[in-house]
């Protein structure tokens, strides 16, 4: 086996068995601030799962959206609320049938999706003759036009320098995409942020005695 191999499974599944243990630690622990850093390990661990699977900005964006943005939030509920220690209700069986409960509608839920999951159809599938039957059929993806897509953009852009080339960059495609077709929404998006932002500073700050 290739060394390079071998580390990546090696990572793989030592990221795996960390964001699994931080995420049953999350549940466990007592101290919300202690779950809180166990939930950033648990996401960073994810991260970089990802980017051993080689989907680079999907890390990125995991990185940014829930290490980042979602654990500072939930930290400064955390210290807005003065939480100090949760009381937990393992003795009670509300809680725990509740529990079980989702956990198997969630389970049923992911295994229905699984086995549902449509076959290729043959019209769309071509077996390789040197192949037995059994063996599983190759897609066949309809071709991308660089020219045609380089039009949607501006002239003497990057973008369509890039695209014309046949070269297609994810991310920057996606920020034209957010900014340009979807501008209204992202603005209309980061005003109601900055609202409850403002808000929640308001509600925390501690009203003076005099």
């Amino acid at each position: 086996m290739d060394l390079d191999i071998f580390f990546n499974n090696l990572l793989f599944y030592v990221f795996g068995a960390l964001a699994i243990v931080m995420g049953l630690l999350v549940i466990f622990k007592k101290n919300p601030v202690t779950s809180a850093v166990c939930m950033g390990l648990s996401f960073a661990s994810t991260a970089a799962i990802l980017f051993i699977l080689g989907a680079h900005f999907l890390g990125v964006i995991q990185l940014l959206v829930y290490t980042g943005a979602i654990m500072v939030l939930i930290v400064f509920i955390v210290m807005m609320m003065n939480i100090k220690e949760a009381e937990m209700s393992y003795r009670r069986p509300l809680p725990i049938a509740l529990g079980i409960l989702v956990a198997v509608l969630l389970i049923a839920q992911v295994s229905n999706v699984a086995v549902s999951i449509p076959s290729i159809p043959p019209a769309t599938a071509q077996t390789s003759a040197n192949s037995s039957p059994k063996a599983a059929p190759q897609v066949i993806l309809p071709e991308i036009n660089p020219a045609a897509v380089a039009k949607q953009f501006p002239e003497n852009s990057k973008l369509r320098q890039l695209t014309e080339k046949g070269e297609f960059p994810d991310t920057s495609l996606l920020g034209y995409t957010l900014f340009s077709k979807y501008n209204a929404t992202i603005m209309i998006v980061s005003l109601v942020l900055l609202a409850a932002a403002v808000g929640v500073v308001a509600l925390s700050r501690k009203v003076s005695s005099r």
